[in-house]
């Protein structure tokens, strides 16, 4: 990394990098993210609190599509990988704004048996 000589850089390289977020996915996403606003309305997601569980379903739905070798949604001809960065970015942003309902069932063994069953490197 070049270090910062110039005040402005010192204080940039503090806030978050955003030019490191791909431009591929705000596109995949927003392409899927223009579908939802014809189906549903734009924005519909602010309007009323989000189920956590509705999301991690459909994402849950188009990755298994897309492991299937689907790589578009049949309905909306959207990348499955931009429905899941939508569905991702929905619940990123109701999480941030607070109007997320975090409806999912008591936590599980799933993060311990990964643990368990993950063999460590080095």
């Amino acid at each position: 990394m070049i270090p910062a000589e110039n005040p402005k850089d010192r204080i940039a390289n503090r806030k978050p990098p955003l030019n490191l977020w791909p431009p591929a996915a705000t596109i995949l996403g927003s392409l899927a993210m223009a579908e939802g606003a014809k189906k549903y309305g734009a924005y519909n997601w602010r309007s009323k609190r989000v189920l956590m569980t509705v999301y991690i379903a459909a994402i849950q739905r188009h990755l298994a599509a897309l492991a299937d070798g689907e790589d578009c949604d049949t309905d909306s001809q959207a990348p499955h990988l931009g429905h899941i960065l939508a569905c991702a970015a929905i619940l990123a942003d109701a999480q941030a704004g607070g109007w997320l309902e975090d409806d999912r069932p008591p936590a599980g063994p799933a993060a311990a048996l990964l643990a368990l069953h993950t063999t460590p490197y080095g």
